[in-house]
């Protein structure tokens, strides 16, 4: 054993990760026995037997398995990541067309989203929160208490007040509950909200939540069974909708709900689509749904992010990345001769620059923009 699991985190240059799925050597030239070590956080090589390794993936490889990607929106050179196994990153800066990440803390990070455009982020790691002051990169934690969470809890910003965020729980005594996050300057706590979505099911969880940016007192929150529940007074009570099966959740992920920018009842839900439609809209504040599905092949999307004039709907899948246009009632391949035939995890739409950011769980960023 070179070192113990936890020392990665502090150290991922020199220390190894724990999740080891391949060790090769061969014989250099030289007649000296080369190592490589193939782990979650990376490539290392050694030269001395094992005794010592070093990290070759922390540059210029361009692999990571993103889950979740933020652009400043006044800045989008700002970029910020969450990765498998290769932690919460922040691009450097530079005037190469391609970007350059500092993995800033170890672990698995996603789901990150920003209330004031930025100055703070918040994302989640298996089983907390984390608040980053952008200027300084400061972080603050939240333990999530209680169970029934998924292993990556879906979180959204409060508009309203952007040191308040919304976990998708889990809870105190198990259940389905969102979880009210604060910042007061100093330190993070957290409140749980009083309504179960589970009611009564065991192992029924939040997959999805979403807040309307026109009028906060819409809100939208789906479970890993399917049920689709809708407030229009900010929270304070949920219907269901009994008539509406949404599509199943990424099983450790969730799925997505996203808002329309022009009309406060429209919003669309997505998911995995391989036996039923991946993506539905609602006109009604989630009343009624309906498919839009054309021309969009049976796979699973995982992300979704909408233009400031609802004609553009992108999406980020597991058959790669797609746009739907309004006016066509169609879905169309953004892939192309040049994008990579990989997963797309997530995808932000960035107006400053007219962009669709996408993050793909290995083979990096790519933005396809008009």
């Amino acid at each position: 054993m070179l070192n113990t699991w936890g020392s990665y985190y502090g150290d991922p240059d020199i220390k190894l990760h724990a999740d080891i799925p391949e060790i090769e050597s061969f014989i250099d030239p030289n007649g000296n026995e080369q190592f490589y070590i193939s782990t979650d956080g990376g490539t290392y090589h050694s030269s001395d037997a094992l005794n010592s390794v070093w990290n070759i993936s922390l540059d210029g490889l361009r692999v990571s398995q993103y889950y979740s990607n933020y652009s400043n929106p006044t800045n989008p050179e700002k970029i910020y990541l969450g990765s498998q196994d290769q932690g919460f990153q922040e691009s450097l800066p530079g005037t190469s067309a391609i970007v350059e990440f500092d993995q800033t803390i170890s672990g698995d990070y996603g789901h990150i989203c920003s209330g004031d455009s930025g100055i703070s982020l918040w994302t989640v790691y298996p089983s907390f929160a984390m608040r980053i002051e952008a200027s300084s990169m400061a972080l603050k934690f939240y333990d999530f208490v209680g169970s029934n969470y998924l292993w990556m809890q879906p979180i959204i910003a409060d508009w309203d007040n952007a040191d308040k965020i919304y976990a998708g729980g889990g809870g105190v005594n198990g259940g389905a509950h969102i979880i009210e996050i604060s910042y007061n300057g100093s330190s993070l706590s957290g409140l749980e909200q009083s309504f179960d979505f589970a009611e009564g099911n065991a192992n029924e969880k939040i997959a999805s939540l979403a807040i309307s940016a026109i009028n906060t007192q819409y809100r939208y929150v789906c479970t890993t069974d399917g049920d689709f529940f809708y407030s229009t007074d900010g929270g304070l009570n949920y219907a269901k909708n009994i008539n509406f099966a949404a599509p199943d959740n990424h099983y450790f992920y969730g799925n997505e709900i996203v808002t329309s920018n022009v009309d406060q009842a429209k919003v669309f839900v997505a998911g995995s689509g391989y036996s039923n439609p991946g993506v539905y809209v609602s006109s009604d504040n989630g009343q009624n749904f309906l498919a839009i599905d054309n021309n969009l092949p049976q796979t699973l999307v995982y992300a979704m992010a909408i233009t400031p004039n609802d004609e553009l709907l992108f999406a980020a899948t597991e058959a790669g990345p797609f746009v739907y246009v309004d006016s066509l009632n169609s879905w169309f391949d953004l892939s192309g001769v040049s994008a990579p035939d990989q997963k797309y995890w997530s995808v932000e739409y960035i107006p400053l620059i007219n962009t669709a950011r996408f993050g793909t769980h290995g083979r990096g960023v790519w933005d396809f923009y008009s």
